[in-house]
C-alpha cells in the first residue's frame, strides 16, 4: 500500500502527460502504482471512450442496428473492450520490448499501457468540440495529426517503461505490436464462418 510520500503528484503528471511524456511516465513508475490504480485508469478510459462515442453518435447518427443498442450496454461493451485491450497489449509490450533489450517489468509495461489508454481518451475528449465544428477538409488532417502525436506519446511511455535511451526501441516495439494485431485481425476474419446469403 502506498504511503503519503509515495502518492503520485497527479497534477504534475497530468501536466506533463502530453508535453513531456517520458517525464510523466517516470513519475508514475517511481510512485510504485499497483494494479488497483492501473485498473482505475483503464476503467476511466473505457467510460471516456463511451462518452466520446455517445457524443459522436448524437452528432452523426449511426446505422439503425447500432442505434437500438442502449447507452448502458454500450458503456459496458467499451469498458470490457478496454479491459481486454489492456491485458493483451500489456503482455505484448513486455514481450516485444524484451526482444529488443528492454528492461521493463510486467508492471512497468502495464502502467505505460494503462496511462496511455487514459491520456489518449482525455486528449480525444478535449479536442472533440473542434472535430465536431470543423469542416471535414480541416477535421480529417487534425485527426491524423492527433493520432500521429499520440503514437509518439505512446512510444515515449514505452521507452521509459523499458529504459530505452531513445524512442527507436519503442518504435520497434510498436511496429511489432501493430503487425501482430493486424495479423490477428486478419486471421480472425479469415476463419469466420461464411454468412448465408
Amino acid at each position: 500500500m502506498q504511503t503519503p510520500e509515495q502518492t503520485p503528484n497527479y497534477k504534475a503528471i497530468f501536466a506533463e502527460a502530453v508535453i513531456a511524456p517520458r517525464s510523466s511516465m517516470r513519475r508514475l513508475l517511481e510512485s510504485g502504482l499497483d494494479e488497483r490504480h492501473r485498473m482505475t485508469m483503464v476503467l476511466l478510459s473505457g467510460v471516456l471512450y463511451a462518452i466520446i462515442f455517445t457524443i459522436i453518435q448524437a452528432a452523426t447518427p449511426l446505422p439503425e442496428e447500432l442505434q437500438r443498442v442502449s447507452g448502458l450496454l454500450l458503456a459496458v461493451m467499451f469498458v470490457g473492450l478496454s479491459l481486454v485491450s489492456y491485458m493483451i497489449i500489456g503482455v505484448l509490450v513486455k514481450w516485444l520490448g524484451g526482444l529488443f533489450g528492454g528492461e521493463g517489468t510486467a508492471e512497468d509495461c502495464k502502467t505505460a499501457v494503462a496511462w496511455y489508454m487514459l491520456i489518449s481518451e482525455v486528449v480525444k475528449l478535449c479536442l472533440l468540440p473542434l472535430d465536431l465544428i470543423l469542416p471535414a477538409f480541416m477535421g480529417a488532417p487534425l485527426a491524423y495529426a492527433i493520432s500521429g502525436y499520440l503514437i509518439f506519446v505512446l512510444a515515449n511511455y514505452i521507452s521509459e517503461a523499458h529504459r530505452f535511451k531513445t524512442v527507436y526501441g519503442a518504435c520497434a516495439v510498436l511496429f511489432g505490436l501493430f503487425a501482430l494485431l493486424i495479423y490477428a485481425r486478419g486471421s480472425i476474419l479469415a476463419n469466420m464462418p461464411a454468412v448465408p446469403a
